[in-house]
């Protein structure tokens, strides 16, 4: 049974993470497993690693016996304490704190009707027996859960099936019965037309439940014969250590979270042993080194003796652990690479790569959207039907010039500069005082200026490309294509007094009553330079010329803003996805314009010596892993506290003049302004990197290996190219890491198939509608744009997956399998959208149905044209006759005028040597169904299918 993706981020932050990438968050414990006891057994467990020498020098070794009884006592359920706990949800992640605060009147909400895959996580820190968990939805009327799953899991990654499911109530209790785990998920199943999701509280019932940590490694602590050290379990050893799971940040998530630490020890030895850290720094180095276990990056990281090495030493702040905890360390690590395992090798079965056909439709799916034609068909496959590369780049390179590339390669780059609003509502609230709720032009004004303001980057950032400049002008470029809508927004923007309730005499009122607009304000699309002012933009309420002399800048020109307007990570989207508020004070929008500029976040392993500590919130950051990340972050967040007030992110009055600093995996520099942040994102040495991996998990759907020879070769052209994003885009879409047309080191165990999400469908359908147009001698049509030809239509194509970012993740999230849920999604699409599709006379000159696509009178042509161009199979394709005949035969099922019903006979049995008897529809509606079936079949649901 396939389960409904669903993807958690790990908070960690001590220890046990700086292994693979420590960011500012969450430990996850170390440790061999879950033992459950059911019977009286003796383990005898043997150290025989030499022992630290006494005070009379003598060595021990040791072997303790240690024994487990099961009894029949039973457990004591109590409400669990959540103050620890870490939340995570696909919808309001920054609220989530309301589900646990203890207060009914508070609440947690979806913000966004119900729709089937939203979901909540609990990681409670440590493994429970789990009684039951309560939910309070009572204060919401009929924002209950209108269904729900429940999953466990492990690891927190992998969930399995569900254990509970049901309907929802008001006020409910999910009954558990003791099911031990660490990680709980909450899936909403149902669906609701106009209701939020809103839960005012969660609580947990359960007991506490023991496990068991490496079995090698004893109780006790002294030997009472001989006075010689004795490890401790594991457990005990992290926790001496400050390696608990309490931390700074819980919020701020790692790369960490791709690696589990639990399981058993075999489970340990097939993910450490000569696995390549991910760590930034220390990606060259394997967590345990079998051959040299004495090597292993873990001891290196907790060694006393080591002297310097990638990542700082563990614990954070000291010189390794002492040398009779070091030997504990040296014994686990011995255990572990002496632990036979048998670890998958992609050598050891064939690798299955994809046709010819499917590489070549994968890559045009993606950069272009249509169907492949007969010629490039005949063109990029050799006649082994093998692709050929040099004929794919040269399509490539053709795609690239057209406009279906440009939306394509906008939506990636809208993902991965974080562009688009990921709030639910768009209304801008805090930047913009809730821009979406103003009324003129027709209530249409504040989406139009909120769809301008989340498109202006990332037209500015495609001209880059498209111009062939240096990518990394993304950071630094000050020329912007913008609107009148946009200036406006920005002069509004431009000052930290103009909120509703801080009106001043000279600029009264807020955005959304501004009545000056014109039609043309929303699309008149120019490149402007902004520059910088002592003085905030002019904006009154009453003013005509508020827009005028915006209107009357045309391309080429500057205006002066006194907030500083340069590159990705001072645009009105960027600041309204990450606003601050007084507790954060720009942690969080500083960690992202690392993410987005560099690909890294803060990690207390971060070695790079800091700088002027005058921004460093010392009662915050604490000591410890938390000061090792604050030391870096809090200076480098100072420059934007001295240039921005924390409400909606507007300039400041009064600029601030604490010195801030700039220093980032080994990169330091002059951090006077946001100039210098820009400038220092531009410069970084890991921003080719980042962007090798951003393009390749968004073409790949998984985390591409940045150790693998492949990834480093296209690196290394993305930097020889000047960074040049069209060069990369060339190299790596004709890389076997995307085609699956042979196996190269770096090929991810991920499916070469992927699936067809949100706006690649949306895009694809677009584009081959079109090619419907073309086919058929026609001119363009008004219905092309399949997912927006009406509000039903737009609230079927929610259901489906989506790419999307979120807070702290270097990476996308992505649905990558199929589900009945989204199948279901596909389907309710497809259906919708089936009386704009086929009519009588569509796309006939002069008729009523001019704009659609597929005539019901003429079925041969309308069933040719959707296998060649909505299933993807040209006519000159094996397969293509096959789906034909397959499409020919359902309609003709439909038509048939004898009825199976009549006849008493199955349909699928009475018909499946030919049609026998059918439904007695019409042209109209066996057409109609026709389309829902091609529109959703899995050719159309995936890419590289």
């Amino acid at each position: 049974m396939q389960t409904q993706l669903r993807t958690l981020f790990k908070y960690l932050c001590s220890f046990c993470v700086f292994l693979f990438l420590a960011g500012c968050g969450e430990p996850t414990q170390l440790q061999t497993g879950d033992n459950i006891a059911t019977n009286t057994q003796t383990d005898s467990v043997t150290n025989t690693d030499e022992a630290t020498q006494t005070d009379t020098d003598t060595e021990a070794s040791s072997t303790v016996t240690q024994t487990t009884t099961e009894t029949e006592t039973p457990v004591e359920i109590t409400q669990l304490p959540s103050a620890d706990w870490i939340l995570n949800a696909s919808r309001n992640v920054e609220e989530l704190g309301l589900l646990i605060d203890g207060d009914i009147t508070t609440r947690w909400a979806t913000k966004q009707v119900q729709t089937p895959g939203q979901w909540i996580s609990i990681d409670l820190q440590d493994a429970y027996l789990i009684e039951s968990i309560d939910l309070d939805m009572g204060a919401s009327v009929d924002d209950y859960l209108q269904g729900y799953e429940v999953y466990i899991s492990d690891d927190g990654v992998n969930w399995g099936d569900a254990i509970a499911s049901g309907v929802g109530s008001a006020v409910m209790t999910i009954e558990l019965n003791q099911v031990n785990t660490q990680y709980i998920q909450i899936v909403q199943t149902g669906s609701s037309t106009n209701k939020w999701l809103s839960i005012h509280e969660l609580t947990i019932n359960g007991a506490p439940t023991d496990g068991d940590i490496t079995e090698t490694i004893t109780d006790t602590e002294t030997d009472t014969d001989t006075g010689a050290y004795i490890c401790p379990t594991m457990e005990t050893l992290l926790s001496d250590l400050n390696c608990t799971n309490s931390a700074c940040h819980s919020v701020t998530p790692s790369q960490a979270a791709k690696i589990s630490l639990t399981g058993s020890i075999e489970d340990l030895a097939i993910r450490f042993n000569d696995t390549a850290s991910v760590s930034s720094n220390c990606s060259e180095e394997k967590v345990i080194d079998v051959a040299n276990p004495s090597e292993s990056l873990l001891l290196k990281l907790v060694s006393p003796h080591s002297g310097s090495q990638c990542s700082n030493k563990m614990p954070v702040g000291s010189d390794g652990v002492t040398d009779d905890q070091f030997k504990c360390f040296e014994a686990w690590v011995e255990e572990i690479a002496n632990t036979n395992v048998d670890i998958e090798d992609p050598d050891a079965e064939p690798f299955v790569s994809l046709t010819g056909f499917s590489s070549l439709n994968k890559v045009k799916s993606f950069l272009h959207g249509g169907a492949v034609t007969d010629a490039e068909m005949n063109t990029g496959l050799n006649d082994n039907g093998d692709l050929d590369i040099v004929e794919l780049r040269s399509m490539i390179q053709q795609w690239m010039l057209t406009s279906e590339f440009d939306a394509k390669i906008s939506d990636f780059l809208q993902l991965t500069l974080q562009q688009e609003n990921t709030g639910t509502d768009g209304g801008y609230v805090a930047t913009l005082d809730a821009l979406s709720n103003n009324l003129a032009l027709g209530g249409f004004l504040g989406l139009e200026m909120i769809a301008d303001l989340e498109e202006s980057f990332v037209r500015t950032a495609l001209r880059i490309v498209k111009d062939g400049r240096d990518f990394r002008e993304i950071a630094t470029t000050t020329t912007w294509d913008v609107t009148t809508s946009v200036l406006v927004a920005m002069s509004y923007h431009d000052y930290q007094n103009r909120r509703p309730f801080l009106r001043d005499e000279e600029n009264p009122g807020i955005l959304r009553q501004y009545s000056y607009f014109e039609d043309g304000d929303f699309d008149d699309w120019r490149q402007i330079t902004f520059t910088k002012s002592d003085t905030q933009a002019y904006f009154n309420l009453g003013d005509p010329a508020t827009a005028g002399n915006l209107r009357a800048l045309v391309d080429g020109d500057s205006v002066a803003f006194k907030s500083p307007r340069v590159g990705f990570l001072t645009t009105i989207p960027f600041f309204q996805n990450w606003d601050s508020n007084v507790g954060n004070k720009f942690r969080v929008t500083t960690n992202q314009a690392m993410i987005v500029g560099t690909g890294l976040t803060f990690e207390a392993g971060d070695i790079t010596e800091e700088g002027d500590l005058s921004g460093l919130d010392v009662e915050h950051a604490g000591a410890d892993e938390c000061f090792a990340c604050h030391r870096l972050m809090d200076p480098m967040g100072q420059v934007f506290r001295n240039t921005y007030g924390i409400n909606g992110t507007r300039a400041l009055n009064t600029m601030g003049d604490t010195p801030a600093a700039f220093a980032f995996f080994g990169a330091t520099s002059e951090l006077n302004d946001m100039y210098d942040l820009a400038q220092a994102i531009h410069d970084h040495p890991n921003f080719a990197k980042a962007w090798t991996a951003k393009l390749c998990n968004w073409a790949t759907s998984t985390q591409c290996d940045q150790t693998s020879d492949e990834f480093k070769r296209l690196v290394s052209a993305f930097v020889s190219s000047n960074y040049q994003l069209d060069d990369l885009i060339l190299e790596l879409f004709s890389s076997p890491l995307v085609t699956y047309s042979e196996y190269i080191d770096g090929i991810q165990p991920a499916p070469a198939v992927i699936l067809n999400r949100t706006n690649h469908f949306c895009q694809n359908m677009q584009v081959r509608l079109k090619q419907v147009r073309t086919a058929n001698g026609v001119g363009e049509s008004n219905s092309t744009d399949l997912c927006n030809l009406s509000a039903n239509i737009q609230e079927k194509a929610g259901l489906l997956a989506q790419d999307e970012f979120s807070r702290g993740a270097l990476f996308l999230t992505q649905a990558v399998t199929l589900d009945p849920f989204l199948t279901s999604g596909y389907n309710q699409l497809c259906e919708e959208t089936q009386s704009y599709m086929v009519a009588a006379n569509a796309g006939v000159d002069g008729n009523n149905n001019y704009n659609k696509f597929f005539d019901q009178n003429d079925e041969t042509t309308s069933i040719e044209n959707m296998t060649s161009f909505i299933l993807g199979y040209p006519p000159s394709h094996a397969q293509h006759d096959i789906f034909k005949d397959s499409l020919q035969k359902m309609y003709d099922i439909h038509r048939s005028g004898t009825l199976c019903s009549d006849t008493g006979q199955d349909i699928v049995d009475a018909n499946a040597d030919g049609v026998v008897c059918g439904l007695g529809s019409n042209r109209a509606t066996a057409l109609k169904q026709v389309w829902i079936a091609a529109c959703s079949a899995p050719s159309v649901m995936s890419i590289g299918f």
